[in-house]
Parts: C-alpha cells; sequence; structure tokens
C-alpha cells in the first residue's frame, strides 16, 4: 500500500480581489481587523489540462456580505453564491475566513499557528454537528490573511486551508490498527489509481458526465461530493447526508468527487476533509473514490483508511510560496496600475483616511463631483484650484483673458517661467499646470473678457456674456476671484439667478474677505419705492442662527455700484499689492467654506451663526456640519494676527442680487445686461440706489431755530 498524496491548490487571485479589498478597508473595514466571510470557488480542470494542479480562484466577487459571519456558519441560512453574484456558472463555491490586519507588524507577528487551528475546529465542528453531511462545501474553508498596504499597493497574503493530519503509513502489524485506541489516521491506496475508462465503457462516462453537468453542478447544485449507484442503465446520486441506507446495502460504495486537479494519481486537497467526513461520520474503511475530471482523464482512487482524525496533533493547511517556502506572499499592484490611476487614488486615499479616523459622517463623493467654476485664474485662482485638487474635485474651470506674465509664477504656483516668457494664456497655463499636479482632474479653459458694468459693450460682449452664462448654468460651484470689483458683479447676478452656490474672496494690502452668497428668494412685486438703508430682520429660527436666505452678497455692503476702476491706474494699482502669504490664506478659506457648505443637509441653504464663534463655544446645531459651522463670512487683519466670522445681511438695494435687478434681468436678458455696461449710473438708478441717496442729501441738517443760543460775533 501507498500513501495517498493530495496536491494542494495553486491561489489565483485576481487584480479585481485586491482593489475590491482595498475599498472595503477605506470605505467599510477601516480599522476593524474581525473576521469577514469570503467566497471563492474552483473548477473541473480545462479539457486540456495535464499535469496540472488544482486553481483556486478568488475574485471581486469574494465580499458577497460585508457583515462578521457567526462562527459556526448557520448551514441553513447560507447563502452559498451562484452566477448572479459573479461567480462562473461552472464554479464550486467554497466559503473562507479572512483576517485583515491593520500594520505590517501585526501581519508578521499574528499567531499562524493558532489561526490555522481555529479554523481547523470550525471544520471538526461542521463534522461533529453533521453541518458537512447536509452542506459539504464547509470541508473546504480557508483562512487567508492579509495585509494591505494601500499607499504603496502592496498587498502581503497567505491562505491555507485547515486539514487534519494523516499520519505516515503504519508499518504492517498482526494488530488491526482499528483495534489499537488513539491510533492516527492514516490514508492510502491498497491498488494503484486506475482511469474512469479500465472500468466504465465510453457511453457510461458520456452518460455520467452529462448526468454530473445536469444535476450536481451550478445553477442546479454546487455539490461537490456525493455517492454514485449504479443499476443497469441508470445512476443515482445520493447526498451524503442520506447515504447510510446506501452503504448499508453495499460493500463497494463509489463515492464521487469533484476533482479540480489535472495531475496523473493526486487528487485535489478538498478530499482530505471528505474523507475525514466519512472516516467520523460512517466508520469507513475501504471505499473507491472516482475523481471526476470531466470526460476523458478521470480516476477511480481505491481508499483504506484506519485510526480516527483528530485534532489532538496540529493541522495542517498553509499555502507555500512561488519557492516551495512556508512563508506568505506579496504582489505589488503599483506597476501595473496607471500612473494617474495611482495619483488619483493617492489623493482619494487620505481624504478616506480623514474621514474614517475623524468625520465619518462626512460625505467625500458629494465634494468630489463638484463641477467648480473659477472666474479668474490669478493668485486666489491658482491656490483654490490647489486647495480643491486636494479634496479631490474632479472637474475644475479656468476662466480668464490675461496672459501669465513674469511676475507671476512666484506667486501663483501653477504657472512657470516657461509659461511666462511663452505669454501664455493664463486659463489654459493654469488647467495645464494642475493636471501635471494631479494628472486624473478633468480641468478644462475658458480664455473670455467678463462684460463688466461701466464698461461699454463690444462686438464680443453678447457672446461672453451668452457664454458665461452657460458656465454658470453647468457648474455647481461658481468662484469670483478676479482683481476687480466690477468684474465679480456679473458671476454674482447669474450666480443669483441660477441658484448656485458663490464663495466669493477678495484681498487688501494685509486683508481679505471671503464669504458666501445667500440664496435668493422669489423676487416680490416691484413697487418703485426706494429700498430701505436697513436690511430686513431675520426670520426667527434662534438667536443664534441667520437664515440663508437673509445672507448678503459681495455688492450688499455698497451704497454705490460698480464702475470702471481699470482705466488711469497707475504701476501700483495695476499689479496685485498684497502681503504674499494672504492669499494662500484666503484661498484656503475658500476651498473650506464651500466643503462645509456642501457638507450641511441644507447645502447652500445652510443658515449662518448670527455672532464670532469662540474656539470653545458651542456650534448651532442649525448650522453644524460634520466639519464644524458654516459661517457667512470671514474677514482677517493679519496686522493684528485675527480672523473674524461675521455676517451682512441681504440688502435691498443691492445691485447684484435684489429683487427689482433680478426682475429685470428675468425679463430682459443681453438687454439689460448691456444698458448696464453703457450706463455707469442705471444700476443705482433701477435698484434704488440713487433714490435713497437722492433721499438722505435732500434732508435738511440745519437746526431750524436757534433754541436760545446767542452766536458768537466774528471778529
Amino acid at each position: 500500500m501507498s500513501p495517498l498524496q493530495f496536491s494542494q491548490f495553486t491561489c489565483a487571485v485576481s487584480t479585481s480581489f485586491w482593489h475590491r479589498l482595498r475599498d472595503l478597508k477605506l470605505d467599510a473595514f477601516r480599522l476593524d481587523d474581525q473576521k469577514r466571510q469570503i467566497w471563492a470557488s474552483y473548477s473541473l480542470p480545462s479539457h486540456d489540462a495535464t499535469n496540472s494542479p488544482p486553481i483556486f480562484s478568488l475574485g471581486y466577487e469574494a465580499f458577497t456580505d460585508l457583515a462578521v459571519p457567526p462562527a459556526p456558519l448557520d448551514v441553513a441560512h447560507l447563502a452559498i453564491p451562484s452566477a448572479a453574484d459573479g461567480f462562473p456558472s461552472s464554479a464550486i463555491p467554497v466559503p473562507g475566513t479572512i483576517i485583515n490586519t491593520n500594520t505590517l507588524d501585526e501581519f508578521k507577528s499574528l499567531d499562524k499557528r493558532q489561526a490555522l487551528a481555529d479554523a481547523a475546529q470550525l471544520v471538526w465542528d461542521d463534522i461533529q454537528s453533521g453541518a458537512a453531511l447536509a452542506c459539504p462545501d464547509l470541508l473546504s474553508r480557508f483562512l487567508l490573511v492579509t495585509f494591505a498596504d494601500l499607499k504603496k499597493f502592496k498587498f502581503y497574503y497567505w491562505f491555507a486551508f485547515p486539514s487534519f493530519s494523516i499520519a505516515p503509513t503504519p508499518a504492517p502489524s498482526a494488530t488491526p490498527p482499528e483495534a489499537s485506541a488513539g491510533n492516527p489516521w492514516t490514508v492510502t491506496l491498497h491498488a494503484p489509481p486506475r482511469a474512469l475508462g479500465d472500468d466504465w465503457s465510453a457511453s457510461d462516462i458520456s452518460s455520467l458526465v452529462s448526468a454530473v453537468k445536469q444535476h450536481t453542478l451550478p445553477p442546479s447544485s454546487s455539490t461537490p461530493v456525493f455517492f454514485i449507484s449504479r443499476h443497469a442503465d441508470t445512476i443515482q446520486f445520493i447526498p451524503l447526508s442520506s447515504a447510510s441506507s446506501y452503504l448499508a446495502s453495499t460493500t463497494s460504495p463509489l463515492l464521487l468527487f469533484i476533482d479540480p486537479s489535472s495531475l496523473p494519481t493526486n487528487p485535489a486537497w478538498p478530499l482530505r476533509n471528505i474523507l475525514a467526513l466519512l472516516r467520523l461520520s460512517f466508520s469507513l474503511s475501504r471505499i473507491d473514490v472516482l475523481a471526476f475530471r470531466g470526460l476523458t482523464s478521470s480516476l477511480i482512487l481505491p481508499v483504506t483508511m484506519s485510526g480516527l482524525p483528530s485534532l489532538s496533533t496540529p493541522p495542517t493547511g498553509w499555502v507555500p510560496n512561488a519557492k516551495g517556502q512556508l512563508l506568505p506572499r506579496l504582489v505589488d499592484l503599483s506597476s501595473a496600475m496607471d500612473p494617474r490611476l495611482l495619483s488619483a487614488s493617492a489623493v482619494a486615499l487620505n481624504l478616506k483616511l480623514m474621514k474614517w479616523r475623524v468625520v465619518p459622517e462626512l460625505d467625500l463623493e458629494r465634494v468630489a463631483k463638484l463641477k467648480c467654476l473659477l472666474v479668474g485664474s490669478g493668485t486666489l485662482g491658482c491656490y483654490v484650484a490647489r486647495a480643491l485638487a486636494a479634496w479631490d474635485v474632479r472637474h475644475i474651470t479656468f476662466l480668464d483673458n490675461g496672459t501669465v506674465a513674469h511676475s507671476n509664477p512666484v506667486r501663483q504656483p501653477l504657472f512657470s517661467f516657461d509659461d511666462a516668457l511663452n505669454a501664455r494664456p493664463k486659463a489654459q497655463a493654469a488647467a495645464d499646470g494642475l493636471k501635471a499636479v494631479v494628472p486624473g482632474v478633468t480641468a478644462t479653459s475658458i480664455s473670455l473678457n467678463v462684460p463688466m458694468p461701466g464698461h461699454p459693450a463690444g462686438p464680443t460682449s453678447r457672446d461672453d456674456f451668452t457664454k458665461l452664462a452657460e458656465l454658470v448654468a453647468s457648474h455647481d460651484a461658481i468662484f469670483c476671484l478676479t482683481d476687480s470689483r466690477e468684474s465679480r458683479w456679473l458671476p454674482t447676478l447669474l450666480g443669483a439667478a441660477g441658484g448656485k452656490l458663490v464663495i466669493n474672496a477678495a484681498l487688501g494690502f494685509d486683508t481679505y474677505v471671503v464669504m458666501r452668497h445667500g440664496p435668493r428668494t422669489a423676487p416680490s412685486s416691484s413697487s418703485g419705492a426706494a429700498p430701505s438703508a436697513t436690511a430686513r430682520p431675520a426670520p426667527a429660527l434662534s438667536p443664534d442662527v441667520v437664515d440663508a436666505q437673509d445672507l448678503g452678497c459681495y455688492f450688499c455692503g455698497d451704497v454705490v455700484a460698480p464702475g470702471d476702476s481699470l482705466a488711469n491706474r497707475t504701476l501700483d494699482q495695476m499689479c496685485t499689492v498684497t502681503r504674499p502669504g494672504i492669499a494662500q490664506i484666503a484661498a484656503a478659506m475658500a476651498a473650506e467654506l464651500m466643503v462645509s457648505v456642501v457638507s450641511h443637509h441644507l447645502g447652500s441653504s445652510a443658515p449662518a451663526p448670527s455672532q464670532n464663534l469662540a474656539p470653545s463655544a458651542p456650534i448651532p446645531a442649525r448650522t453644524s456640519t460634520p466639519l464644524g459651522c458654516v459661517p457667512h463670512q470671514m474677514r482677517g487683519f493679519l496686522t493684528h494676527w485675527q480672523n473674524l466670522v461675521l455676517v451682512g445681511r441681504r440688502f435691498d438695494g443691492c445691485v447684484a442680487c435684489s429683487d427689482e435687478v433680478h426682475r429685470l434681468y428675468a425679463t430682459d436678458g443681453y438687454a439689460f445686461i448691456e444698458r448696464v455696461l453703457n450706463d455707469p449710473s442705471y444700476l443705482e438708478r433701477v435698484s434704488g440706489l440713487q433714490a435713497m441717496k437722492d433721499k438722505l442729501e435732500s434732508l435738511d441738517m440745519e437746526p431750524e431755530d436757534d433754541d436760545g443760543f446767542e452766536a458768537l460775533d466774528d471778529e
């Protein structure tokens, strides 16, 4: 007699499995390293396979249920995956357990012997409880220990297929092995393996193959093992759970095992535990095993067993690495990935780590899907774009009409010396510069003159207006980042008309303001009356919160309309005269303000705190987000190293967001815009600002009498 040798699996893990594991680690598991159930599969060898070990496949579909599984598995409710879950239609699903460690040191220091013993205990419990008879898939349980280095796209892993130890073939003895207590389990061949064709005719084999595929493989079933009863031309399949009467009626039982191996004398590893089940459940000592491999290469193995399987000796089952050593394996996917995808993954990784360590409620995908229009591609535009890209915002459009000057690259980080040397358009250079930093970003550029109040309409003004209106309509967030007051007016008007989130950032020498514009209410009917010089009262939400619809825009604090501030400027007025670091501060706040607004469940309708909050003060619940409060505006003063959180109320006579201005724009469209461009005083008249100023100037400020005072002599 010779010992029966079993062929260990060769594990084929697809790259999709590692990508799936990476995503789950970031989005679901995080620091949770509990054991989880996964599924793999094996199949019959291909028709042309010869001398090939069995293949064990693990892919994206491995994670069918993310819940932590019970131990032992509830066989009555075990959801065995099928082709609908992505498994090959002819595959045998196999349940397993994954232990994904959080660090490489944890992976190395994990007690591998104990992990294998625990996995073998589950198989033992399934045999003892009878669960394995009802569901033989449980006998092929596997264990996968992993560590995912998400920054480097390297994955360390080690498979184990727990099985009971088989003792070496004993020397001939006068005492039958069964008669001695505690005899170790042995599995031998009492005759050489023989081809199925030696016992079965070609027609019988063909009938067997058809019957097996029809009745035992998915989708009908996924049972990898059963007994066969042959009567004349009839083949009957008997499940293990119903085998007692069959075994009592025959002296030569025949077991069919779906064998993924194509080695000439070695069946695949799962047969070990199947034989252990038969030995423990039915006390079988001799049995013929039909290692079913399809039409041409199936074997019959005449098996003899003695002793009993047990856990008194350590189980076996760790899969050696490619060098045949009992060591883990490493797969490095970084070289196989598109470098642009690696870059995008690295950006997303930092944010997801922040999400599951600090702010699990943060909706990163909502931020990433935003389309942002940056009106102005200079100092503020470049820094805002970098901050948005760091938040993984994937669609950014640059709008500008200037070219890169030699003074720009040192302050505007998306430009280079070559851009200045070639006087490249700022918008295009900024888009290219951002893509050089973040290759996966969709950065587009628009060279366009923004029509401005007080700047007479030219031959391209209508087209420029139409293009800008289309851009605002197709984006979610509008950033006003230009260096003149009048160039912010039309984006503000269009953003308010389209219900867009508008973020405004402006710089002084050592000051800055960053604000969001409040959404407009429905326009009221025009009465022609001059607006009040005071803001409308805030709705009674709570004393510490101001309703978003009462928040002003950039122009609500002005009592004069924007005009031409670009003509006749001196050198110091033509250049950006600000402290060099102030733009980064304002740009960062602008990007963070946008993310905070988007993170609020009301979005741009989020109310704002009514007063400056101390760092230790509680945040009003109505304005709270996972990132903190959602302010209306911040004003910074580097001279005093101060940052104030303020609220500016909506002004009824605002030249950009008042009801009358928007009524005229909605009615007249570009004709209204053209009047604003050509007539510097038009906005003040239609908004009511001029009437308000006339009323103030008409007031008689001198006393009507001297109230008894005596005039001094003018000597």
